[in-house]
């Protein structure tokens, strides 16, 4: 099974088992917009998902700036930065899942078709698309040629948790990636991924030691690396400038 294959199989058993939860997860969506999507990213908690994403917004200046949210999932960062800490960002969040994109833009959907929008003031743009990053097409694939971020491309490229699930070659799926996201980035990339100081490992993922991640970081091309790791037991997050 290939790479794709594998990550495309876990999620869609993590749909399935919330399937089972509600009725369908369409109809759970209508009633209660985000209750329990996380549990369909394998994330243990609602909370340990928003912990990784206030790492990433304390410790960069995101307003106004465009990001690349690539493995975005359902979207849940779009909404913690504009409905959650009202900040002003060009979203695009990419995933090679089409019904991860698909369930992201119905549940976009639903808030707006409820009345459910962001402030006039806020400028927030947000787009959802299934693409691969490392796709030779990436770029043309997105396109943004009637878009205001054509011109200025991503501030900031972002993932959280796509180096989780243990793949087999995960050492050489991180450096290549590290590569590509400096080569999209104007200012450099931000990682979470799993520590291996985690007392409670479990077999499906994968766990690294925060040294070593620096280490491909900079090989990658970034000039400044930080490691933040104060906010999980089991989590850190890497933040590489250029």
């Amino acid at each position: 099974m290939d790479k794709i294959a594998k990550i495309n199989s876990y999620y869609e058993k993590n749909f399935k088992e919330l399937e089972k939860l509600h009725d369908a997860l369409s109809k759970a969506a209508k009633s209660n917009i985000n209750a329990d999507n996380y549990k369909i990213l394998g994330w243990e908690s609602r909370q340990a998902q928003y912990a990784r994403f206030a790492a990433f917004a304390k410790n960069v200046d995101l307003n106004g700036k465009a990001v690349l949210d690539v493995g975005c999932g359902l979207g849940d960062l779009f909404h913690f930065l504009t409905s959650g800490l009202g900040l002003s960002v060009n979203y695009v969040g990419i995933d090679i899942s089409e019904r991860m994109i698909e369930t992201a833009k119905g549940q976009l959907e639903i808030l707006r078709e409820n009345g459910l929008k962001l402030p006039a003031e806020n400028k927030s743009t947000v787009r959802f698309l299934t693409a691969d990053v490392f796709a030779d097409d990436f770029v043309n694939a997105l396109d943004f040629s009637a878009l205001e971020e054509s011109s200025a491309g991503f501030d900031w490229i972002y993932a959280s948790g796509i180096f989780n699930l243990n793949l087999g070659n995960n050492f050489e799926f991180l450096k290549k990636a590290f590569v590509r996201f400096m080569e999209l980035g104007k200012s450099g990339f931000v990682c979470s991924m799993l520590n291996e100081r985690s007392s409670d490992k479990e077999s499906p993922y994968f766990y690294y030691n925060p040294k070593q991640v620096c280490s491909f970081a900079k090989d990658a091309g970034a000039k400044s690396v930080r490691i933040i790791d104060d906010y999980l037991e089991n989590d850190f997050t890497v933040f590489a400038e250029k």
